[in-house]
């Protein structure tokens, strides 16, 4: 697994300039802290601000340490932060997406997916995690569901 820090901090550290220049100041809700709480809120299905402002304080986010902040201090900041600098880090990060998804395509696959693949014209995997969509684990066919997802993550992008 791609460590996400490690990835994601080169595409944030571009956007500090951007980030001055469009007024936002230093302080605690800044871009990286931003960053990693919507990345948790996506990731993690976390309900709400009020949730995450719980998460933030007991356990800090990602590569966050834990942090205090009023509910209403996350709530405006989400309110007034700039769409434009989570799209300019995510076009920052899409070359190394892209260049980890072709090189993840070129790896052997699993042993028990080869024989499985041997027997059956199809498999299905099931993910029985608790936090897939609305409760109910996600299920799909293995091969079109991760090739879906990608070309509709990077379908688009021209390099």
């Amino acid at each position: 697994m791609i460590d996400v820090e490690r990835l994601l901090t080169p595409a944030i550290t571009n956007q500090e300039n951007y980030y001055r220049k469009l007024g936002l100041r230093e302080r605690i809700l800044n871009l990286p802290l931003m960053m990693a709480a919507v990345l948790t809120l996506l990731w993690r299905d976390v309900a709400g601000v009020r949730e995450l402002t719980r998460m933030l304080a007991r356990d800090g986010f990602l590569w966050c340490n834990p942090t205090q902040v009023s509910q209403q201090a996350l709530s405006q900041r989400f309110l007034t932060f700039p769409y434009s600098l989570f799209e300019k880090v995510f076009f920052d990060l899409l070359p190394s997406l892209r260049t980890a998804w072709h090189s993840r395509n070129k790896r052997t696959l699993p042993e028990s997916i080869q024989f499985t693949l041997s027997k059956f014209e199809k498999i299905w995997i099931v993910d029985g995690e608790s936090s897939a969509v609305g409760g109910f684990p996600a299920v799909g066919n293995w091969r079109t569901r991760r090739a879906q997802h990608w070309r509709h993550c990077l379908g688009n992008y021209k390099a």
